[in-house]
C-alpha cells in the first residue's frame, strides 16, 4: 500500500555559525532530530551519534568556504586527518548542501 509523504518527510540540514569558534549542524527528518556543535580548529572528544562510542573530532573552515570534519575513534592513534573519516560540507550555488564522506585510512 503506497502512501504520499508530506513536506515533513523531506530531510533538512542547517549549518549555523554560533560565534567565531563554533558551528552548529542540525539534521531533521521524519524519524529524528539531531544537533552537533563543532569547535573550529580544536580537537574535541564526544559521542558518535547513535553508535554509542567515543570519537575525536577536528573541524576546520577552509578558505573556499567548506566545512571539513575529521573523525576517528578515541585512542586510534596517529594524525586525525589521516586515520579516520573525513566529511566535507559545502553550499552549492542552488542552495543545496553537498556532503562528501570518505575514509582517510
Amino acid at each position: 500500500m503506497a502512501r504520499k509523504m508530506g513536506a515533513n518527510a523531506t530531510p533538512t540540514v542547517t549549518m549555523t555559525r554560533l560565534d567565531d569558534r563554533r558551528i552548529s549542524i542540525s539534521s531533521k527528518t521524519m524519524m529524528f532530530n539531531m544537533e552537533q556543535v563543532h569547535e573550529l580548529d580544536t580537537l574535541v572528544q564526544g559521542d558518535m551519534a547513535m553508535a554509542g562510542k567515543q570519537v575525536e573530532y577536528y573541524t576546520e573552515w577552509t578558505d573556499d568556504g567548506k566545512l571539513v570534519v575529521y573523525q576517528a575513534d578515541v585512542g586510534a592513534g596517529g594524525d586525525l586527518k589521516t586515520t579516520g573519516m573525513k566529511t566535507v560540507r559545502s553550499l552549492e550555488p542552488n542552495g543545496e548542501m553537498l556532503v562528501i564522506k570518505k575514509r582517510t585510512t
